[in-house]
């Protein structure tokens, strides 16, 4: 029963990523990462990717899609404040601690283990082998 309840759950959540997406004007695509409790990482799970198919494929959304795309960008877990999605993580805090703390406060809960950088000469990305984590 516990798997099935999971699959259910699994199913709901890429609906709603899903609908996110395509009840709105103009979306061309939703992305929805979790932070994973144990770990302390944000992960994009199963179903947390939706592009709408009816936009025109771009550079930079086969970046995101294609694994071949010699500057794919992967969707690795990744700490609060590395990268797009764990700013916006960490910005999030912030507005529901009603403004009271700034990200640099909510940073110092944190220890860095993980850091990418873009090469800009080539556009691709190199994985530093550390991890910033809650502490």
């Amino acid at each position: 029963i516990g798997s099935n309840l999971f699959d259910v759950e699994n199913e709901r959540f890429e609906h709603a990523v899903r609908d996110a997406g395509q009840f709105s004007f103009g979306i061309v695509a939703v992305e929805a990462w979790i932070i994973d409790e144990d770990s302390g990482e944000l992960v994009r799970p199963k179903g947390g990717w939706w592009r709408n198919p009816f936009f025109v494929d771009s550079n930079a959304l086969h970046r995101l899609e294609d694994i071949s795309h010699p500057l794919h960008v992967s969707a690795d877990p990744l700490s609060p404040g590395v990268d797009i999605a764990g700013e916006l993580w960490l910005d999030s805090k912030v507005h529901m601690l009603g403004g009271k703390a700034s990200s640099t406060s909510l940073r110092s809960f944190t220890s860095t283990r993980s850091n990418r950088t873009i090469d800009q000469a080539t556009g691709k990305s190199n994985e530093i082998k550390k991890k910033r984590v809650f502490r």
